[in-house]
């Protein structure tokens, strides 16, 4: 089988094709191109090493064939305060210590500077391990329904009414959290706090974090995407 080929046509839209992908198996066997992917100059912009390969082909008289769509460019390490950290009650005591306990030089800007410092370092180890699980908030729903549903065949005892409670707590304090985490991402002050958290505002704010992406500069009429070569102009 051969390998997989670009085509260019005068739209602009790029295509990889295999020269085979299905036969009839028999000594002389009929072969026929069926699938192709097409692709355009924004998709090879955004994902420069896209590639497509054959896969082995077990039962079926198909060949299948696999597209692998990546990016090369790293993610910043930039700092961001996440105002989803100040509905925790544990995050100023965690961090306001570091605050206090920075070096002090004798000039203001670069007592501030120590402080900031100290305490952004502060700040990303607290988040790092105060990071909840994905599955918090499923697990906390069903916590709360199987009480519900308990609850009405017998009286729930003191300790099944603690959890039951803590859970609402924790869901209460989780959803806080993520619709102040949308609200900042998504940057729509005008938005309710109530409907920070639905799928438009997520929508919104991923597509403003991939405008806001740099995929690729023009240099003398050469498209640059590598990040690398980005880096050094």
């Amino acid at each position: 089988m051969k390998a997989a080929s670009p085509v260019s046509d005068k739209a602009g839209l790029f295509f990889f094709f295999f020269s085979t992908t299905q036969s009839n198996m028999r000594a002389n066997p009929t072969l026929a191109r069926l699938d192709r992917m097409f692709v355009n100059n924004d998709q090879c912009a955004a994902f420069p090493q896209t590639t497509l390969s054959s896969l082995v082909r077990q039962t079926s008289d198909h060949t299948p064939i696999l597209v692998n769509m990546n990016t090369t460019i790293p993610k910043s390490t930039l700092f961001r305060f996440e105002n989803s950290w100040l509905h925790n009650k544990q995050f100023l005591p965690s961090v306001l210590p570091a605050w206090h306990a920075a070096s002090a030089p004798t000039d203001a800007a670069g007592r501030l500077a120590g402080c900031l410092k100290s305490t952004r370092a502060a700040a990303k180890v607290w988040a790092r391990r105060s990071r909840a699980p994905p599955a918090l908030i499923p697990n906390c729903k069903f916590l709360i329904l199987l009480f519900d549903t308990l609850q009405e065949d017998h009286a729930l005892s003191s300790v099944e009414l603690q959890v039951h409670r803590m859970c609402q707590d924790r869901l209460t304090l989780a959803i806080k959290e993520r619709a102040a985490f949308w609200r900042q991402r998504g940057k729509r002050r005008a938005v309710r706090e109530g409907d920070s958290n639905t799928a438009f505002f997520h929508a919104h704010a991923t597509q403003r974090l991939r405008r806001n992406a740099i995929r690729g500069i023009e240099v003398d009429g050469l498209m640059i995407t590598s990040h690398q070569q980005k880096v050094g102009l």
